[in-house]
């Protein structure tokens, strides 16, 4: 690397007048707090994204190993439409990076009892987690491989929360049924079944069967419920609000 061992001035003179290797010189010293720099993922993520810009291989795949932020996460604003175009900016769209977005907002949000604004998060996280498998459901596509059980089993939550019973059974079950289809690489069976979401989905299929099961319209067809379909309208009536 040409800029190896330069002094930060002159990196950053350098990488501000446009010089890609010199992007990614300036974004590993704030990924690793050297050069007399402070670790700033923020920073690291803007400078190797530049470089990123310009074809860089090594600032493309350093931007796609950092941990992504949600987006306006301090204001308590969160949009899946914003997180994907910054995510676009970056030109990190990938699965992965979507996941873990969607994964965050999941986790500080998925509370019970749940209150009307985590709703609305969570709300947001499905619209990801979706995305997610649109991704996946690409590849797969490519691959003529199975669905991943752990992106359903996320959009079936989320769906249980916003009160789409019936969409939430239906995903559940084909996440069930991607659970079997998945090829065991362990000896342990129901080990192989739990770490692909196979307790979770069932949790969803019990609690919905011994509770709701009226309200589920399609059981002996789920297979044909379109998982990606989002649809907030049952939970605007129940919490009086319109998204």
């Amino acid at each position: 690397m040409k800029w190896h061992n330069k002094d930060i001035t002159t990196i950053r003179r350098a990488a501000e007048q446009g010089d890609a290797e010199a992007q990614f010189a300036l974004g590993a010293c704030y990924n690793t707090g050297e050069c007399g720099l402070p670790e700033d993922l923020s920073q690291a993520q803007n400078w190797y994204r530049k470089a990123a810009r310009q074809g860089h291989y090594m600032a493309q795949t350093m931007l796609n190993m950092l941990p992504y932020e949600v987006p306006n996460k301090s204001e308590g604003k969160i949009s899946a439409e914003q997180i994907l175009k910054e995510l676009q900016d970056n030109g990190v769209v990938n699965k992965d990076t979507v996941m873990e977005c969607a994964y965050e907002i999941y986790k500080e949000h998925f509370k019970i009892p749940i209150s009307v604004d985590g709703a609305i998060a969570i709300i947001e996280a499905l619209k990801l987690f979706v995305k997610v498998n649109e991704l996946e459901s690409k590849e797969n596509e490519d691959r003529n491989s199975i669905p991943n059980s752990t992106t359903l089993k996320f959009i079936a939550q989320c769906n249980l929360v916003i009160f789409n019973i019936n969409q939430a059974y239906c995903v559940a079950r084909q996440g069930l049924d991607a659970v079997e289809a998945t090829p065991q690489i362990f000896m342990d069976k129901d080990y192989h079944r739990s770490i692909h979401g196979a307790d979770t989905l069932k949790e969803v299929i019990n609690m919905i069967e011994a509770n709701f099961l009226d309200q589920v319209e399609d059981v002996n067809e789920y297979w044909r419920v379109d998982a990606n379909e989002i649809c907030t309208s049952r939970f605007e009536r129940i919490a009086g609000i319109i998204l």
